[in-house]
């Protein structure tokens, strides 16, 4: 087949002049809240092919395996029931059990769902036992896939769906009633009978047989007035995110007995739904901590935290870290086309909030994720990358550079993992962006070293290899285009430091004739300075890699959260919120530099910040802002941050940054 002429797209276009800017290396590893190391769950794959051969192809270092239905297994084993040979020897494996496509136990077995669940618990315990055995692997555990969705609205009435008559005592409904489980004595404490619905019918033809039938069609979000009578016709359309935007039908009001949660504030779960995560995670994650203390176990709802204007996290994810404070070693989210930026201020409130509630420093886990929306939800496709054009798959490609580069430059002590959902197919996948954006990054791996002097939207992350040589992955979330002036000479071993001309190979995306994506190489000259020039138009990512490198010492990174914890709302202008950061002496005396981070999400118009009432000017240009502060600003014990923001603005954390050059 003839290939179309393409005109390639280079993911580090736009070499024109940009606004010129200064970064260099100073030499010097970097440990962040005592990681010191790319994380290497961030290079993750889900629902995708993992081979010997695709592990290292693609360099994969993580992988999650749905078990649908819970039980004492692990998808770290073939179907024949030995150890696969490229999952057991990854770096990070994700057991998740429990599907969305599956209601709770405490519903399936309303009579046994404790000893199910703890039984299941105690079993994987073992079973992880027996696998670190063998491989070295700790294991990480989830309990349950994307609850918020398909228990929820997304399989309303159906089979995965908690509002299943056939779970419940009809004889018992009553029009805003409580709901009783079948066989249990004590009411739901949010549920709620709801006996009429707009109903409609439509036609249906067996392709196989041809045999007519007609579905009935509950229209679970079609308005209705609420004087409606049996029998009564309605007009509207279903309001629901998959449905047809705009289209009418006529629907005759029905008596069917159904529950509904008052408490849901969206599509997702609401509290009752929170009541049956809890039940059922309780038995299950004491018997899998009492089986095996170090298996990693995961709680969450695989959602965005911050849905609802952050009532998902208030409503859905903070209950759960107050009731087991420490049961949970980790949070579950799934980002869909979510912008990277805003994916770095879920993490910091997570880890902030958890840290403010639990005491524990608590890692953020992507179970799923895409630069584009996740079909589940939406009712499309999001093929984004299979059979479509060259631009879709760069734009995938950058969106996943943005979001690792972002993440291992800004926090790569609040990563557990990031698992790229595969859309494109197993013919498909090793072409789709995000597959290609894991081989751009594959030498990016090793110890953390510190880079300096480079605004927060220019994400630059380095590191120094095992073998001595360095990887620094730069990625431009500016609106505009820049060139990075590369400051290399600290790390230049001596011999060439006194003659450093030399090159720096850099790696990009483009895309050939066909509409493909390849990795390209073209080497840059470092000045007899040791500066090496990196152009990056907006939105673009490249990998860098050079020689040997020195490197000594290292910069201690600690972060001193707010002891009020998370998202606080300015419900009228000019209200105070304030945020208390304890900082030891110790810590104090015998730091080199200090930082303020704040995140922000809404308007900052005419914002004000003060540290131990002194002002501090700061510009808010992404959600997460780190701003430098002078050590006067800071005192040993309690720092008080006030915050003024417009109306609905929300503060969602501040905490103290403290870096400290060790020898």
């Amino acid at each position: 087949m003839k290939c179309p002429v393409f005109l390639a797209l280079v993911v580090c276009s736009g070499l024109g002049a940009g606004e010129s800017v200064a970064v260099s290396l100073t030499g010097r590893c970097l440990r962040v809240n005592g990681f010191e190391a790319i994380p290497r769950g961030i290079f993750g794959v889900h629902a995708a092919p993992v081979t010997p051969e695709s592990a290292a192809d693609l360099g994969i270092e993580c992988t999650r395996h749905i078990i649908t239905q819970p039980g004492a297994s692990s998808g770290i084993f073939t179907r024949d029931g030995i150890l696969d040979p490229a999952r057991s020897k990854l770096p990070v494996f994700i057991d998740c059990q429990g599907d969305r496509f599956q209601r709770p136990q405490c519903l399936r077995s309303p009579s046994t769902w404790k000893e199910q669940c703890s039984e299941v618990g105690r079993k994987q315990g073992e079973l992880w036992r027996r696998i670190t055995a063998e491989t070295g692997q700790l294991g990480a555990t989830q309990w349950w896939n994307e609850p918020y969705l398909n228990w929820a609205e997304r399989s309303a009435g159906g089979a995965a769906s908690t509002i299943n008559q056939e779970c419940y005592d009809l004889d018992k409904a009553v029009e805003g009633g409580p709901v009783t489980i079948k066989g249990w004595s004590e009411p739901l404490t949010h549920f709620r009978w709801r006996g009429r619905w707009p109903v409609r019918y439509r036609e249906r033809t067996d392709a196989k047989t041809g045999k007519a039938t007609q579905d009935r069609v509950i229209g679970w979000s079609v308005p209705m007035p609420a004087d409606a009578k049996i029998g009564d016709k309605v007009r509207g359309s279903a309001n629901r995110y998959w449905a047809e935007p705009g289209v009418e039908y006529e629907w005759t009001i029905e008596q069917i007995w159904y529950p509904v949660d008052p408490t849901a504030v969206g599509y997702w779960s609401g509290r009752q739904n929170l009541d049956f995560y809890r039940w059922t995670f309780a038995p299950w994650a004491q018997s899998l901590r009492a089986a095996n203390p170090a298996v990693t176990i995961l709680a969450g709802w695989d959602f965005n935290y911050d849905a609802g204007y952050w009532s998902a996290w208030s409503e859905l994810y903070r209950p759960l870290l107050k009731e087991f404070p420490t049961l949970i070693d980790g949070l579950t989210e799934h980002h869909y086309g979510i912008p990277p930026e805003r994916v770095q201020a879920w993490y910091e409130v997570g880890t902030a909030d958890a840290w403010a509630i639990t005491g524990r420093f608590l890692r953020n886990w992507n179970t799923e994720c895409q630069g584009v929306l996740d079909p589940a939800v939406y009712g499309g496709s999001s093929n984004a990358s299979g059979e479509e054009t060259a631009e879709k798959r760069l734009w995938e490609a950058s969106y996943s550079l943005a979001d690792v580069i972002g993440m291992c430059a800004r926090m790569p002590d609040k990563v557990g993992s990031r698992t790229v959902h595969n859309f494109a197919g197993s013919s498909w996948w090793s072409e789709c962006g995000a597959a290609w954006a894991l081989r751009l990054l594959k030498p990016l791996r090793g110890r953390l070293l510190e880079v300096a002097d480079h605004d927060d939207r220019l994400y630059i992350a380095a590191a120094w290899r095992a073998e001595g040589t360095g990887s620094i992955a730069l990625y431009n979330q500016r609106t505009d285009a820049v060139d990075v002036r590369l400051d290399l000479k600290t790390v230049l071993p001596p011999a060439r430091a006194k003659n450093p001309a030399s090159t720096v190979t850099m790696r990009f995306l483009s895309s050939d004739e066909c509409g493909l994506l390849e990795i390209k190489e073209t080497p840059l000259l470092m000045d007899a300075d040791g500066v090496v020039n990196v152009p990056l138009a907006s939105r673009t990512g490249v990998l860098l890699t050079t020689g040997r490198l020195t490197v000594a010492g290292t910069v201690e990174r600690q972060q001193f959260f707010a002891k009020e914890g998370a998202l606080h709302r300015s419900t009228a202008i000019d209200q105070p919120l304030t945020q208390t950061i304890n900082l030891p002496a110790a810590v104090l005396k015998a730091a080199d530099s200090f930082a303020l981070r704040i995140m922000v999400d809404g308007p900052t118009d005419g914002a004000t910040l003060t540290v131990n009432g002194e002002p501090v000017v700061w510009s808010q240009h992404l959600p997460v802002t780190d701003v430098q502060l002078m050590p006067k600003q800071l005192v040993s014990g309690d720092n008080v941050i006030v915050v003024r923001l417009p109306k609905d603005s929300i503060l969602g954390t501040a905490s103290v940054l403290i870096d400290t050059v060790l020898p």
